[in-house]
């Protein structure tokens, strides 16, 4: 009897630490897809922007991003795009970012998530101009070679959130509950002949092992979407995160940035993460049943 609650605690912690707390989104969030040439915002209404770089969106031909070869350092140019107004948005909801890409082979750039703190969910109309947030730690930098070997075509790309869970200050996770914008940044070379493509820009639904508990502001439901896609695994073509091949050796990265996107440091230092996390919850479960089942032993000797 004893075995079996606590083999029920167990499975109950290995539960939470799969799913803390997941809300229910209605399905995948398409973020740019045709959107319109002139456009500011892109699907969701979110703003899109950047530095050392030209955009332009062009319908069903996705938007083009070009390094204006101005001599910045790699780790100037980038370019972002929101998911809300308030620029704190939760994407707890979802498990990884799906998008194509279009690149000449040699050229590279790195992704990372951007967020707020948490007093972001009670600034009203945005945290734009006087009701300026305070940043929060940005995710784990990860280069796109990781995933893929630009070639001049098309690619599909699937990137689990997993991979983003450290956050770039070394101390925790980065917090998918209030996240300000996801943004490429490293673009190389500096030219105004490379030309990167991104078209069909979507968030998966479904949920991220090892995503903390959500704070007071986004309470959630502790069940897994029933319409959730639980498929992270990579795309096609994709190379599998464990065996990427290695950043080409000089390849500048967003660590010589001397603007706010690089503001915190890039480097993701040596932290739980990736597909291999396990979270505290789950941990504190296992230890739990340990305790009880050892009780249990010396209760039956007595």
């Amino acid at each position: 009897m004893i075995a079996a609650a606590a083999a029920a605690f167990l499975l109950a912690g290995s539960a939470v630490a799969q799913f803390a707390n997941c809300p229910s989104p209605t399905g995948d969030f398409v973020v740019v897809k045709d959107v319109a040439a002139g456009a500011t915002a892109v699907n969701s209404g979110g703003l899109v922007g950047g530095e050392h770089v030209n955009f332009t969106f062009a319908g069903a031909n996705g938007v083009t991003v070009t390094p204006r070869g101005d001599g910045s350092s790699p780790g100037s140019l980038y370019w972002f795009f929101k998911f809300d107004i308030q620029e704190c948005y939760d994407a707890s909801g979802y498990n990884a970012i799906e998008f194509d890409v279009t690149m000449p082979a040699g050229s590279t750039f790195s992704m990372t998530w951007t967020t707020h703190l948490g007093n972001c969910s009670a600034v009203t109309p945005s945290c734009a101009g006087t009701n300026r947030c305070v940043r929060g730690p940005d995710s784990k930098y990860i280069p796109i070679t990781d995933y893929i070997v630009p070639s001049g075509s098309k690619q599909s790309v699937r990137i689990p959130f997993a991979d983003f869970l450290p956050n770039t200050d070394g101390t925790g996770l980065t917090d998918f509950y209030h996240i300000k914008d996801f943004t490429f940044i490293g673009f190389s070379p500096n030219t105004t002949a490379t030309n990167f493509i991104f078209n069909n820009i979507l968030l998966k639904a479904g949920c991220t092992a090892g995503l903390p508990a959500p704070p007071s502001d986004r309470p959630g439901v502790a069940t897994k979407p029933a319409n959730s896609s639980t498929d992270v695994s990579p795309l096609p073509g994709m190379i599998p995160r464990t065996t990427a091949a290695p950043r080409a050796s000089g390849t500048a990265g967003p660590a010589s940035s001397s603007t706010a996107k690089a503001s915190t440091s890039t480097s993701s230092g040596a932290v739980p993460g990736s597909k291999f996390f396990v979270s505290s919850t789950f941990v504190a479960g296992i230890t739990s049943a340990v305790a009880v089942l050892f009780a249990g032993a010396v209760f039956a000797l007595a």
